[in-house]
């Protein structure tokens, strides 16, 4: 599945196609020199590391606004060019959660710390995506096996640990606001709520990077049977 995408995407740099059919080739000087997946990892590889700087600045402010700028580029992207991610649509469903996420803390300001550890989750996005680029790119093996190992520690320890504990700690922060204002609905449930989809996406997220290594190794062993 992932080849088949990595094809289409450069099929579709050099020849017109619709649908399934293939209508003619794309003129040369029409003809981009990055594929719109390549195009959009760049982006993400200086985009993600400047957003973390933001957060290690710790002005949340700044970080709520870094946030908002980030995921509306990052969903016009994909928008404008579905082909720069594998999945368009779940990329796009995932920056509405966060979008309406980022709603409680711009009215409720004694939530915009959460913001900032919410965004740890950005250190892997940026593992997953220089560790793709570092393979496509057949980089050094040292520096391959350096971001592969940093994105998978830190899809345990950011996606699968800290995630979780971090949607409880919004949870005590909703039952304190519920106890102020009287009444379970209110503007603090988008944190928890928020979160548990999001935590459901990487549950997801993690079963399908599960099936595709067993896919892998089951593949390796038929050829080394032959």
């Amino acid at each position: 599945r992932r080849n088949s995408w990595a094809q289409l995407t450069m099929l579709q740099e050099h020849f017109w196609v619709e649908g399934d059919r293939l209508l003619g080739m794309v003129p040369p000087h029409w003809q981009v020199p990055w594929p719109p997946a390549a195009r959009h990892d760049a982006f993400n590889l200086v985009a993600l590391p400047a957003l973390l700087g933001v957060v290690a600045a710790g002005n949340h402010r700044h970080v709520l606004a870094g946030a908002a700028l980030y995921f509306l580029v990052d969903s016009l992207w994909v928008l404008l060019e579905p082909r720069s991610v594998r999945s368009p649509g779940t990329i796009l469903q995932h920056h509405a959660v966060v979008g309406g996420l980022l709603l409680a803390p711009a009215l409720l300001p004694e939530l915009l710390p959460f913001v900032s550890r919410a965004l740890a989750v950005e250190v892997n996005t940026f593992f997953l995506i220089a560790r793709r680029s570092c393979h496509k790119n057949r980089a050094p093996w040292p520096l391959r096996h350096t971001c592969s190992t940093l994105f998978y520690l830190s899809w345990v320890a950011v996606r699968l640990v800290y995630y979780p504990l971090l949607t409880a700690q919004l949870v005590r922060a909703w039952q304190a606001r519920t106890g102020e204002v009287g009444t379970p609905w209110n503007l603090v449930l988008i944190g928890p709520a928020g979160l548990a989809v999001l935590n459901l996406l990487n549950f997801k997220w993690t079963v399908d990077l599960v099936r595709s290594k067993l896919r892998k190794g089951r593949k390796e062993d038929q050829y080394k049977a032959l």
